[in-house]
């Protein structure tokens, strides 16, 4: 899986893409690849030898500390969590309102 807003997506690598070197180190599996970038400097380019639809391709990545991007990502959904959650409410609250009205007149008109 590509994440949003990642080194990975950045650099153009897609879902389907076989990884096949790292930096020119060989990836069998993909733990292999998991050590190899975690254990790459970060902000200094990476190469990758990718197999994409029978052909190899040449992709550059640029690792980056993301720590502080998946906070910030953790937040934004909290946020937009919290704002479906007020407008649900907003929503329903009014739909309430509506109906109370609704008998109120309907007692009224008795």
């Amino acid at each position: 899986k590509i994440y949003h807003k990642t080194p990975a997506e950045d650099a153009e690598l897609r879902r389907m893409d076989i990884i096949l070197e790292i930096g020119g180190n060989k990836v069998d599996r993909a733990d292999d690849a998991q050590r190899i970038i975690d254990g790459a400097p970060v902000g200094q380019d990476l190469t990758l030898k990718v197999l994409r639809n029978e052909k190899e391709i040449i992709l550059v990545v640029n690792p980056e500390d993301l720590a502080h991007k998946l906070h910030q990502i953790k937040e934004d959904t909290r946020q937009e969590r919290e704002n479906q959650l007020r407008k649900h409410k907003k929503q329903m609250l009014e739909g309430f309102q509506r109906n109370l009205e609704k008998h109120l007149k309907e007692l009224q008109m008795k």
